[in-house]
């Protein structure tokens, strides 16, 4: 028998379809599920959905579940959630692998000498709670320390609480830099709100190392974005200038390769067109921009602004040996960028507190304020803050335990690394207990194993999490923590969204084993503890603080997307038509719908948007005094946006290639280790490796290394064993690794081994910086 391409897509799936009606399981159909599930038959059953909301990363997606009796079998996205509007990104697919892990915790481990023992909840809290009791008599309760992701919310609260009633403000949240935008809003426009960046109605995006389709902000409401940015007529065009050929750069209308490091150059190169074309919004910079014109100071000094030090000193000759980037090209990307309103300039991540890396960040900005895209349709916008934010401060803005590096804990800084400081110098103090809520620091670590032996000093580790991973394996005690499928979840808009949204969603399941959703855990010990916490459990917490949204009197439950629509032209007409009457019908449609949120938004709000303190969005940077080194520019110089070259990487011939690091979306999990997560990288993920190295074809030649091989890479301070992807798009001396990615042992053991980061430099002694842009390597056959 003949089959077209057509007819065979067909039969395959009629041949899926026949072997599920038959009663065979799929695991023929997939070498993935091959090696690392077992055969399962779901249990017959009504059929029955639940609503959730995606936690595996921040983006706060909104997920139907699909029961079949008991159990879990599909999840797709919500079609009422306003953040993915029913799409769904494969960490979220990934949902089910995480829910029925085979390694999930199911009951209460206590470490006795090498291993493990399972114990009854009652011991383990009575256990927990005696030995901080003792602390408090010792006078040493003030020293335990919360480590978590963000928390927000009732979760928050509750934490909160407990360290208040140990004497304890050391709540310490673990979060990467951010964006390089999100840095130079702080500086530039003097706010804290994150940015959100309304890509769907920008014409032109700009990206300098903006990975906007790998998980940059909320993975599906980024996708969503540039979906409407593309589907418009006329069709939103995408340039994206870095070194290394994303996913992003493959679906840019244009790729522009640019040297590492030189992303800022390559920014003021735009801007020197932009200038002396006078192609920038002459409104917006002369009426709320300070630094930009030449000006004299209170004492009549002149100061040399912005345009003028544009102008003499980034030429596009000059910007192309910088850049490596013809001048013609750099000249037609600007003129694109300055006669398209609205056009959008974002830049990547901060890779470190470094005078390149930051003033990358400024430069790129800098972009979107000569464009006038500061607060208004289709530029960067500001995320309207959390409408239940409780105004009490229950913990310091920074921890005391971290309190000698605040000076260093500035735009950008991880405050895992200066943790680390803090564990390596025991300054101010060494904790006297640790409780860990879902995080794993030491697979997050840059050095795991140093980071290991400095938390074994710890007298009392609690960890709460639903696997053992790299540091609850480190613990005294693992509390088995339900999964968001089977919680309470409370979700705050996440990074990216400019508008207000509070998602709710119930258990979707019943938890499995003994586990208990983090929250009920944190309040069970608060309890024990004599801590004041409000009644009830972790739910009822939940739905009485989203109750205090039927007083804002404003937004809407969550819908569809004809929904969505309908309440935006009603907000914009100056109509309210709410389709609750009391609270608990709020409550109730919540948890139906997935959420409530507010869609209005008040573009040129200065007052919110520029907090200064000039009241005016800042070319002029005295705070960035801090970034100063011995190499800086001098002077005045250094106050504006401008290129700083990298340090030169230690190592010589003897590490001939330059590390470009990047973040893929298998990476932006708090589950990395999940196969389908891994799997989005690429099929040799799966095994004990986990990370590949990409070298030019002319170089791996040389080496004698082809595509699939197993390589050592070495940097002067470790290696690491990779897979080698060779391509055309790499140039010759320069390497890329991925980040946040290590070995597993085995396809379902989330226990790591190092990973790109072990490679790099830390910074000058006794700082929490991390050279990730100042790191070379060596390659060999393994």
């Amino acid at each position: 028998m003949k089959l077209s391409r057509r007819g065979f897509v067909k039969f395959s799936a009629g041949s899926a379809a026949g072997l599920g009606l038959a009663g065979f399981s799929l695991k023929a159909l997939s070498a993935l599920n091959a090696t690392v599930a077992e055969e399962i038959y779901p249990p017959r059953g009504p059929e029955s959905f639940g609503n959730s909301i995606c936690q595996l990363c921040p983006g706060g997606c909104g997920i139907t579940v699909r029961k079949v009796g008991a159990r879990a079998v599909s999840v797709t996205g919500n079609k009422s959630s306003p953040i993915n509007s029913g799409g769904l990104c494969p960490i979220g697919v990934a949902s089910l692998q995480y829910l029925y892990h085979p390694e999930r915790l199911r009951s209460p481990l206590k470490k006795q000498g090498n291993s493990w023992s399972k114990i009854s909840w009652k011991q383990a809290v009575d256990e927990i709670t005696s030995r901080l009791r003792s602390l408090a008599e010792r006078g040493e309760s003030e020293r335990v320390a919360v480590l978590s992701h963000p928390l927000s919310g009732v979760l928050k609260e509750s934490v909160s609480k407990l360290l208040r009633g140990l004497g304890s403000r050391d709540l310490i949240e673990l979060s990467g830099p951010g964006d390089g935008t999100q840095v130079a809003v702080r500086i530039m426009q003097g706010v804290t709100e994150a940015p959100a960046y309304d890509l769907a109605s920008s014409n032109y995006i700009l990206t300098i190392g903006c990975e906007i389709l790998e998980g940059w902000t909320s993975p599906v409401w980024d996708m969503k974005g540039f979906s409407q940015f593309r589907g418009k007529r006329p069709r939103g065009r995408l340039v994206y200038a870095g070194p290394r050929q994303s996913v992003t750069a493959a679906k840019a209308d244009s790729w522009i390769p640019l040297r590492p490091g030189s992303g800022g150059a390559f920014a003021l190169g735009i801007a020197y067109v932009l200038i002396s074309e006078r192609l920038y919004d002459f409104e917006f910079v002369h009426s709320q921009c300070f630094g930009f014109e030449d000006w004299r100071d209170s004492e009549g000094k002149l100061h040399a602004g912005f345009r003028s030090r544009v102008l003499d000193g980034y030429p596009l000759n000059r910007v192309s040996e910088l850049t490596g980037v013809a001048p013609e090209q750099i000249l037609r990307v600007a003129r694109e960028f300055g006669s398209t309103r609205p056009a959008l300039a974002l830049a990547g991540s901060v890779e470190s507190v470094s005078p390149n890396s930051v003033m990358t960040a400024l430069c790129v900005h800098s972009l979107n304020a000569l464009s006038g895209s500061i607060d208004r349709r289709g530029g960067v916008l500001l995320q309207y803050p959390d409408p239940l934010k409780t105004e009490e401060k229950l913990i310091a803005e920074f921890p005391p335990l971290m309190t000698d590096f605040k000076a260093r804990l500035r735009f950008g800084e991880d405050p895992l690394q200066v943790l680390d400081q803090a564990l390596q110098r025991r300054e101010p103090y060494l904790p006297s207990a640790l409780l860990l809520l879902e995080t794993d620091p030491v697979f997050d670590s840059r050095e795991p194993e140093d980071f290991g032996k400095r938390l074994r000093q710890i007298p009392l580790i609690v960890s709460i999490s639903s696997l053992l991973n790299a540091t609850s394996s480190l613990a005294d005690y693992v509390l088995p923590a339900a999964t968001f499928l089977e919680s309470w979840v409370e979700q705050p808009a996440p990074p990216g969204v400019p508008f207000s949204y509070e998602g709710l969603s119930a258990p979707a399941l019943e938890p499995i084993g003994e586990s208990r959703s983090v929250g009920d855990i944190v309040l069970t010990l608060a309890r024990a503890l004599a801590v004041k916490v409000p009644e009830g459990d972790y739910g009822s917490a939940v739905k009485n603080r989203l109750a205090r949204l039927y007083e804002e009197k404003r937004g809407s439950v969550a819908g569809t997307v004809f929904d969505q629509l309908w309440q935006q032209l009603m907000e914009q007409s100056g109509w309210w038509a709410p389709t609750y009457e009391t609270p608990d019908q709020l409550l109730q449609q919540m948890e139906t719908k997935g959420g409530w949120w507010d869609s209005f938004y008040r573009y040129e709000d200065w007052s919110r948007s520029l907090r200064t303190s000039s009241g005016k969005f800042q070319f002029y940077l005295p705070e960035a005094e801090f970034l100063r080194d011995s190499n800086s520019a001098p002077g005045d110089s250094f106050y504006f946006p401008h290129f700083e070259s990298p340090p030169k990487p230690p190592g010589g011939d003897a590490y001939p290639f330059l590390v470009n690091f990047f973040d893929p979306l298998a990476a932006k999990t708090r589950q990395s280790a999940l196969p389908l997560v891994r799997e989005i990288a690429g099929g040799q993920v799966q095994n004990n490796i986990g990370v590949w190295v990409e070298l030019g074809q002319e170089d791996a030649g040389r080496l004698g290394v082809r595509s699939g091989d197993l390589v050592w890479v070495e940097s002067p301070r470790s290696r690491i064993q990779a897979f080698a992807r060779t391509s055309t798009s790499v140039p010759a001396g320069l390497v890329n690794i991925p980040r946040g990615l290590g070995g597993k042992n085995g396809p379902w053991n989330v226990i790591s081994t190092p990973g790109g980061a072990s490679l790099v430099e830390q910074g000058k002694a006794n700082e929490p910086t991390v050279r990730w842009t100042e790191t070379r390597v060596r390659i060999t056959r393994a």
